[in-house]
């Protein structure tokens, strides 16, 4: 599946926009979370992990249904794994990408096409079995 067309502001800098266009040619992680998502506390420090080892991917959040104060206060004290942070506040880009449970993870390649989708937060188990070599590719 091609990655569906988006638009939305940079959290931490709302006079950038981040789209699918900023993905274009390369390969990407997205993974969409909020602050109040349980679950995705507990695959923060993964995802600061696959920032720190695949440093040639663009990792984009998408903060979904969330105040930007929460947004920012949760990156603020977890750390910042992402290249860039989006909002979606009304959910329509995680309807776009068929997002119906937070975190959902998804890998793009340098062809915009989704190779690889994961419901649920990404252990060292997935990430190691399933996401670093699509990753490292």
């Amino acid at each position: 599946k091609h990655l569906p067309d988006f638009r939305t502001f940079d959290l931490l800098d709302d006079k950038l926009t981040i789209s699918h266009e900023t993905l274009d040619g390369n390969k990407s992680l997205i993974n969409f979370f909020a602050s109040w998502c349980v679950p995705c506390k507990t695959e923060h420090p993964i995802l600061m992990q696959i920032s720190k080892n695949h440093n040639n991917i663009i990792i984009l959040g998408i903060n979904y249904m969330d105040s930007n104060e929460d947004a920012i206060k949760f990156i603020d004290s977890l750390g910042n794994p992402f290249s860039s942070i989006g909002t979606d506040d009304t959910g329509k880009i995680a309807m776009d990408f068929g997002v119906y449970g937070l975190p959902e993870t998804f890998i793009i390649n340098e062809q915009g096409i989704i190779v690889f989708k994961h419901v649920g937060p990404i252990t060292k188990k997935i990430y190691n079995e399933k996401i670093k070599e699509l990753l490292s590719n």
